[in-house]
């Protein structure tokens, strides 16, 4: 059993319950500088068993690029902060449980005309791929790479998305996370003549059979017979669309924000399992 003790929080890995500084772990969570501090922590814990290899030094990188990355998408798009809480919660626990599991998007404007694109541009980067196997075989990583720049129709930054493409969705495996957007606009999926502005929109590039809501349900405006009514017809909208909806209050999330995190993450995964034979584990050396 592996045990990450961190001052504010106890976390036992066999999903026994947590113990927790629950004002402290709060205050953490609700500070940018304060919840980078803590991804460093997580990240050290994560690692410090590990072999000090390049491969393991890539997934260092990439760990502190994809989670700091996340940090500062929950912060600039949460609208309260509850949401603040819940959302680093998430972040932090879905990395114990497995890295590169989770990715939080930019806010989408119109999510599912955005998702449906990046789709579109993943099936290019796989044609990409497929014609570099063609025409070079089983060459290596670092040969794609050098290939890439090689190709006089793509400009530098075409070449550039296209490696870090590559290097997050298929190396490190992001095409089978979780992808949260947050206060993503759904288009076309309407309640009462409004477009839906859920919390968070969570959706998995290479499934798009996987579409789920959640929405942290805060006292001040969920509270009285009119929003119960008004939330109950914005659920039917969303399951007629496709969409599973999970709810949380806003006090639980509050009280135990590491606790609920786990059931959401753990909700996540086992749907996962259901669903494909993939890993969400990246190969390591």
């Amino acid at each position: 059993m592996k045990t990450c003790a961190i001052g504010i929080i106890t976390l036992k890995m066999n999903n026994d319950q947590p113990t927790i500084d629950l004002n402290m772990l709060r205050d953490h969570l609700l500070d940018r500088t304060k919840t980078l501090q803590l991804m460093k922590t997580f990240i050290n814990f994560s690692f410090k068993d590990r072999d000090d290899n390049d491969v393991n030094k890539v997934l260092r990188h990439w760990s502190e690029v994809n989670l700091e990355t996340n940090i500062s998408r929950i912060f600039n798009y949460s609208e309260s902060p509850i949401e603040k809480i819940f959302f680093n919660a998430v972040n932090l626990t879905a990395f114990l449980k497995y890295p590169f599991s989770i990715v939080f998007t930019p806010r989408f404007d119109s999510a599912l005309e955005t998702i449906q694109s990046f789709r579109a541009r993943d099936r290019d980067v796989i044609e990409i791929l497929n014609r570099f196997e063609s025409i070079h075989g089983g060459q290596g990583h670092r040969e794609f790479l050098e290939w890439i720049d090689s190709l006089n129709e793509m400009t530098s930054e075409e070449k550039i998305t296209v490696k870090t493409h590559v290097i997050m969705y298929h190396d490190l495996k992001l095409k089978d996370a979780f992808h949260i957007s947050i206060q993503a606009s759904l288009k076309g999926v309407v309640d009462s003549g409004s477009r839906i502005r859920p919390d968070m929109l969570i959706w998995i590039p290479s499934d798009p059979n996987f579409k789920l809501i959640v929405e942290c349900d805060g006292f001040k405006y969920h509270s009285d017979k009119a929003s119960f009514t008004r939330d109950r017809a914005r659920d039917r909208s969303l399951q007629q669309s496709g969409f599973q909806v999970l709810r949380f209050s806003g006090t639980e999330i509050y009280q135990n924000p590491i606790g609920i995190s786990f059931q959401l993450c753990d909700f996540l995964f086992s749907e996962y399992e259901l669903r494909s034979n993939n890993s969400l584990k990246p190969d390591a050396g």
